[in-house]
């Protein structure tokens, strides 16, 4: 009896596996067709197959959504699994809302180094005159 029992077990944890599995698939073909979607159409607009369209211009845009792949394949995939609750929950996690109360000033100070790691004030690298 106990054989059958482990045995259930071994069936059930293969099959929760394998949903699993086919839902990290699922995420990955959304995910790609919609970005490629976008994308295969913006080389066609460059080379110029498209012709000259509103499409063409939102696609050559920095607007065009082909970056946003991932994030409509997790909000149709938990649609799809968890229904409206669970994109609520989703989006909530993108969210902190608890952060701690010390807060960042937001105007920066200037750099005092520029690109390249020499002070702005000149320094060492002040130029003499002759």
């Amino acid at each position: 009896m106990n054989d059958m029992k482990k045995l259930f077990q071994r069936k059930e944890l293969k099959e929760r596996n394998d949903f699993e599995t086919r839902k990290i698939i699922w995420f990955f073909l959304i995910a790609y067709s919609f970005t490629w979607l976008f994308w295969v159409s913006e080389a066609f607009a460059t080379r110029g197959l498209l012709g000259s369209s509103i499409l063409v211009d939102f696609l050559l845009s920095p607007y065009n959504p082909a970056a946003w792949g991932p994030f409509v394949s997790a909000i149709l995939l938990t649609f799809w699994y968890q229904k409206g609750k669970g994109v609520i929950k989703l989006l909530k996690k993108g969210v902190d809302y608890k952060f701690a109360k010390k807060m960042v000033d937001p105007h920066f100070p200037p750099m005092p180094y520029d690109n390249w790691g020499r002070p702005l004030n000149g320094g060492a690298y002040k130029r003499k005159h002759p």
